[in-house]
């Protein structure tokens, strides 16, 4: 009888085991099919797997802790931004490159109206007007100015 309930234990953990791996496929297969993105291992099994010890204050089992894991993080999805792909990387390199030229052209546009209102303040000065050495006083606020004669 020991023999035989061992055979049965095990065929019944094959069977078992069997039974996983054709589910973890069938998985596999339609997150594949409809680009279910999930998290790298080195990211499940580090960062989520710490996060979600933490919360729980246990370990997932460790036959499930895949499934378990990855619904955890489909969870708190927004505390594990996915990596974003080669293709938008260049997109959002493109992006900050366009915003970047574009604020330095604002920045060139500013510089150019502030030395144009400049100079049209300086061309208001008359022109025959002499400043002596002695005449120039300075007030606390840095502003040099004439002095009242």
């Amino acid at each position: 009888m020991d023999g035989i309930a061992a055979m049965e234990t095990l065929f019944g953990c094959l069977g078992q085991q069997d039974k996983e791996r054709e589910t973890r496929e069938l998985r596999h297969k339609i997150r594949n099919k409809y680009d279910v993105p999930l998290p790298n291992d080195e990211l499940l099994f580090g960062t989520i797997l710490d996060e979600y010890i933490m919360e729980k204050r246990c370990r997932p089992p460790i036959l499930e802790a895949h499934d378990t894991l990855i619904k955890y993080w489909r969870l708190n999805r927004i505390l594990y931004p996915r990596p974003l792909s080669r293709d938008e990387r260049a997109e959002k390199r493109r992006k900050l490159e366009e915003e970047r030229h574009l604020e330095r052209q604002v920045q060139d546009r500013a510089r150019e109206a502030q030395l144009e209102a400049m100079r049209a303040l300086v061309g208001d000065l008359p022109c025959n007007m002499t400043i002596r050495k002695g005449d120039l006083e300075r007030s606390s606020d840095g502003f040099v100015g004439m002095r009242d004669a």
